[in-house]
């Protein structure tokens, strides 16, 4: 599964004008997270209560939120600790349940994700909370270890023996679940901290009372625990369900725990950091704190935030309707979970909500399973010298694709990912496709006539057929291909250049002189990088003498040609010669036939000059 954060402003979809991501990229595609929660079905016993989850209720849940619109949750899974994982009463962790194997437990999650997937739901597994330091006889029916909680919150080797016999093997297990996800470290951990928290408190009047612990002992926990979970799983996301602002951002008098600085400095684990903020609001906050009242921006902080929990009544009466949702999107937050589904009447506050926001934004909201199967791809360059090399790279590099097929448009293909670097033969313009499939399902995209390849600049030079050595002489030049605007420069036997025309008509010209123009790189283009010359020309008096109309039906054909051409329209005997675009001459013979072989020639453009007693003349070629 490929879970990406990056800054991606839909509202604005041609540049990032907010300090603030309001999407995140899950299995190629970007989503604004839109759920709700379920804490539970059983307290802290939705796994390893029994030996099977109560599949059929989750069936029920993820049904109902994928029809509200939603596409994601947020589930509890140890809580405080009752079922799972097995704290003994020194604080040290043996697995993840007192009697089921790590396996079987594992494999009840699994089951879990199995079933949010069968309904197009991704799942955030909320690990702890608070209720791991309550009151310990608060809840009769738990088999929670208080003793043991409090030894494990506090020592780094305790924590480690989690990672060590239980956590990493679930992380490795699951990571490419496509319904999981991130993975949470606690919910509302300042609620059992010195500074903030409501835990040391007796809640059935016993006498016992629950605990608090400091907040470095809480920072220590979530950065050795996401460490853990990076290093089993590098791509894997990773949060923290902060109770509120106060405890999650630096604005004003409040204090943000959860920088990767403050985690590494409690933890000692460099990777131990998060992915994404997560804060809860309840209308017990005033407006400084709340996410309802500011956009993410106003949070200063270095990662994107979405929110946990509300009330969706309290989310109702702030903005008078269900539209809460589409405001966190609006405002920068990437997502929303109001809380819960658990309790009807609660659902039924937050259900209009989703249904609100998939409304407004179902590109944002609704799930591509084929999101990771594009085949959209570019160029490193579309327009290119008949020598350059073009490379192209797929949009997509999910591991869900099993084929790739490419075609270049002149016959290459390939059927890896790439990148491919391609160098076309021929000037022209090329179609390219790119399907890509998993075996079942694919995506073709084809971007047609997607790359020029500008051939080679020839120039080449020529008498016209009015001249005459009595009268005046006239040449023409010509630049393959063509260019607009360019600037000749004309020379008679090397000397100083006159005209800047096509045409060159000297005022003086002898028998025999030589004559040829060049054009400087500043109007050649990208695929010259230096001043073109012509092939000189001199002067012969006596072929001009001749009408030059008996050359005016010489053709070649067909051309461009492969292995022969053909000459039509020539009524005497000649001799022809081939030159190459630089000069050298390749081929001389007199014509005996109707055609010339030019099958040893390489693919290209050449001159073929034709020479009889009476004159000659030159013809282009394109041999392919």
């Amino acid at each position: 599964m490929i879970k990406k954060l990056h800054i991606f402003i839909t509202v604005f979809i041609t540049t990032i004008v907010m300090n603030a991501q309001n999407t995140i990229e899950v299995d190629c595609q970007e989503l604004f997270l839109s759920g709700t929660n379920l804490a539970w079905n059983q307290f802290s016993g939705d796994v390893g209560f029994s030996t099977n989850p109560d599949l059929a209720y989750f069936d029920t849940f993820f049904s109902d939120v994928k029809a509200a619109g939603g596409n994601s949750v947020r589930w509890w899974f140890h809580t405080d600790a009752a079922f799972t994982p097995q704290i003994e009463t020194s604080g040290n962790v043996t697995g993840l349940h007192h009697s089921l194997t790590n396996a079987e437990i594992i494999g009840q999650v699994e089951d879990i994700l199995d079933t949010a997937w069968d309904n197009g739901i991704h799942v955030n597994i909320s690990l702890f909370s608070f209720d791991m330091l309550k009151d310990p006889t608060y809840k009769t029916w738990s088999n929670l270890d208080f003793d043991g909680n409090l030894a494990f919150l506090q020592s780094p080797a305790n924590v480690q023996s989690y990672i060590d016999n239980g956590l990493t093997e679930m992380v490795t297990a699951l990571k490419d679940h496509p319904a999981l996800l991130s993975w949470e470290i606690f919910n509302e951990p300042e609620g059992m901290s010195t500074e903030f928290g409501w835990t040391n408190a007796d809640d059935d009047g016993d006498g016992i009372f629950g605990a608090e612990i400091p907040m470095s002992d809480i920072q220590m926990v979530v950065n050795k625990v996401a460490g853990a979970i990076h290093d089993a799983d590098p791509d894997a996301l990773v949060t923290n369900g902060s109770w509120a602002f106060r405890a999650n951002t630096d604005v004003g008098s409040n204090y943000n725990y959860y920088t990767d600085a403050r985690l590494i400095a409690e933890g000692g684990a460099s990777n131990g950091t998060l992915d994404y903020y997560q804060v809860h609001y309840y209308d017990w906050q005033n407006s400084s704190i709340s996410p309802f009242a500011h956009p993410a921006s106003y949070w200063e902080l270095d990662k994107p935030v979405m929110v946990g929990e509300f009330h969706g009544d309290e989310a109702f009466d702030i903005f008078g309707d269900h539209s809460a949702y589409d405001w966190l999107y609006d405002n920068g937050y990437f997502g929303a979970w109001g809380w819960q589904y658990t309790e009807s009447d609660l659902w039924a506050d937050v259900e209009p909500q989703i249904e609100y926001m998939q409304t407004q934004n179902p590109t944002v909201v609704n799930l591509d399973p084929n999101a990771c199967l594009s085949a959209e791809f570019s160029a490193d360059d579309t327009s290119v010298c008949i020598t350059d090399t073009v490379t192209f790279t797929a949009s997509s590099s999910s591991t869900d694709i099993t084929t790739w097929s490419w075609d270049f448009g002149d016959s290459q293909t390939a059927t890896t990912a790439g990148p491919h670097e391609i160098t076309y033969s021929s000037p022209g313009t090329y179609t390219v496709s790119l399907t890509t499939s998993d075996g079942v399902n694919g995506d073709t995209v084809t971007k047609t006539d997607y790359i020029t390849v500008v051939g080679e600049t020839v120039a080449s030079i020529s008498i016209t057929s009015d001249s005459s050595c009595e009268t005046s002489v006239t040449f023409e030049g010509s630049i393959t291909p063509d260019i607009p605007g360019i600037t000749y420069r004309w020379r008679i036997n090397n000397g100083a250049p006159t005209s800047t025309t096509s045409t060159f008509t000297p005022t003086s010209i002898n028998d025999g002189d030589s004559v040829h123009f060049e054009v400087s790189n500043g109007s050649l283009g990208e695929c010259h990088n230096f001043t073109l010359v012509s092939e000189a020309i001199v002067l012969d008096c006596g072929s001009l003498s001749v009408d030059d109309y008996l050359f005016d039906t010489v053709s070649i054909f067909p051309n461009p040609a492969t292995d022969r051409i053909e000459i039509k329209g020539l009524q005497e005997e000649a001799v022809f010669k081939v030159y190459s675009i630089l000069g050298k001459k390749l081929l001389e013979q007199k014509l005996t036939n109707d055609y010339i072989d030019i099958s040893s020639l390489k693919s290209g453009i050449y001159f073929v000059k034709l020479i009889t007693e009476n004159g000659q003349t030159t013809k282009k070629l394109v041999k392919k």
